[in-house]
């Protein structure tokens, strides 16, 4: 045979190899419901562990604080408390 001719052959054989591993490692991306199912993984965990994260619980914590709902007779007890003796309530 030719010596270019064995050049090339060569050539296409070995694409032919590399091309068949490509599609048969490719093949799962083909399949959209595999590729949603680890991208809903992937989601579920980044998801999952920011919200145990020690920031997050904080957060919330003083938003729970800061939105609770306020006792009137408190508010009332408070202003009492700020009045100065003798003078006289609003």
């Amino acid at each position: 045979m030719d010596p270019i001719a064995d050049v090339w052959s060569c050539f296409f054989e070995t694409a032919d190899v590399q091309g068949r591993a490509v599609l048969a490692w490719s093949a799962p991306f083909w399949d959209l419901r595999v590729l949603q199912k680890r991208w809903l993984d992937v989601l579920s965990q980044a998801t999952d562990g920011y919200l145990r994260s020690a920031a997050f619980l904080e957060c919330m914590r003083h938003n729970m604080k800061m939105s609770a709902p306020v006792d009137p007779t408190e508010n009332a007890a408070a202003s009492l408390d700020e009045i100065v003796e003798g003078d006289s309530p609003p």
